[in-house]
């Protein structure tokens, strides 16, 4: 067994203790732990250290993913959207707690940008603080593509 395979199965213990801590039923426990057991394993593959992991990386896994499940089944899923969060749920739980925050801050690099995160900033914690929506919601809605009709930050 490699090093990384050794932080793997330490990471995943450590994954599933924090998953308890919150209070998830041993049904998502056990799928979130599967789903970030298989990228962990995909990582190990593509020689990416989990602690320097990003979303592309996250986004190559789920194009791995698609591809194998139309080997097995010749189709697409029938409902890509939640084929796509139950790929990708655990995983971004995963990198929260690891991370304390996913996906990663990107850095505002003009004016404009550094406004417009501020103002994404401050409208979470409005969410959170004022709507008492739960950190995971909030992440969850933020992580939604642009087209879907919810807030994107």
């Amino acid at each position: 067994m490699s090093e990384q395979s050794q932080e793997s199965t330490t990471l995943l213990e450590q994954f599933t203790g924090h998953l308890s801590t919150k209070r998830y039923s041993s049904g998502i426990i056990k799928r979130y732990s599967a789903v970030a057991g298989h990228f962990l394993l995909f990582l190990e593959q593509e020689h990416i250290k989990v602690t320097t992991a990003q979303p592309q990386d996250i986004a190559m896994y789920l194009k791995r993913e698609l591809k194998l499940f139309h080997q097995h089944h010749a189709r697409a899923p029938f409902f890509q959207r939640g084929w796509q969060l139950s790929h990708t749920t655990g995983i971004h739980e995963f990198m929260r707690m690891l991370n304390g925050q996913w996906p990663p801050i990107s850095c505002a690099t003009t004016p404009v940008e550094c406004f417009i995160q501020q103002l994404c900033q401050q409208f979470k914690q409005w969410l959170a603080n004022e709507r008492a929506l739960a950190i995971t919601t909030i992440s969850d809605m933020a992580d939604e593509p642009p087209n879907s009709g919810r807030f994107v930050c």
